[in-house]
């Protein structure tokens, strides 16, 4: 019995140590937005989908990876013009600021282009 005490240990404490490492990885290389992130864009109504959008945009142009960028932007794209019109006229200002940081960050001309397109229509 004791024969198998060590080895069993042992498998323990690789295991640990490999789950901790997942979720370590996890952490460090997953996307910003993710799906959480998107749907509470998604989910929130009037000036709260602007608010969200808002932290949204500024956490993936801060992150600067265009694919997540672009990923997370089709999904926000049409409820987030649906929501424009609720957007308090301060806010507006901090959410043209997000998309023009994620215009800049974003690599992928036809992408920023959108996401200026967008933005160019809030300034008018």
């Amino acid at each position: 019995m004791r024969g198998l005490l060590i080895p069993i240990l042992v498998a323990l404490a690789a295991g640990a140590v490999g789950a901790m490492i997942v979720l370590w990885a996890r952490g460090r290389f997953s996307s910003v937005g993710g799906v959480a992130a998107v749907e509470r864009v998604v989910t929130a109504n009037g000036a709260a989908r602007c608010v969200e959008a808002t932290r949204l945009l500024r956490a993936l142009a801060a992150r600067g990876d265009s694919a997540s960028i672009i990923r997370d932007f089709n999904a926000i794209e049409m409820p987030l013009l649906q929501a424009i019109p609720d957007c308090p006229p301060d806010y507006k200002v901090e959410l043209i600021a997000a998309l023009d940081g994620c215009a800049r960050a974003c690599r992928v001309v036809e992408a920023s282009k959108r996401i200026m397109t967008m933005r160019n229509s809030m300034v008018a």
